[in-house]
């Protein structure tokens, strides 16, 4: 089974809301750029992904928290193939203040 992870900190850039908190489209975002990574390994250029069926935010990202976004093939078919994804927050500020 293909799998790959990606693991990065929420910058300024990052932030989207007040409070220094990151919009969930950015997460979305990170799951995408760690999807990219199966294709290639599969079959050595990007694909392109065709549709989301499930996503769930359970806690608020902040800046300056580190992200690991593990992904990996759940099924295979002739032409195309399922992926999943899961972030987790590894890390956080113990000062949220930035």
């Amino acid at each position: 089974m293909e799998r790959g992870t990606m693991r990065l900190r929420m910058g300024v850039n990052d932030t989207h809301y007040a409070g220094n908190l990151v919009a969930g489209a950015r997460i979305i975002e990170l799951m995408d750029d760690a999807g990219t990574e199966l294709p290639i390994m599969v079959g050595g250029d990007e694909g392109l992904l065709a549709c989301w069926k499930h996503v769930e935010q359970y806690v608020p990202v902040y800046l300056g928290d580190y992200l690991e976004v593990k992904t990996w093939v759940s099924r295979w078919g002739n032409t195309s193939f399922d992926w999943e994804a899961e972030v987790y927050k590894v890390c956080e500020l113990a000062d949220k203040s930035g």
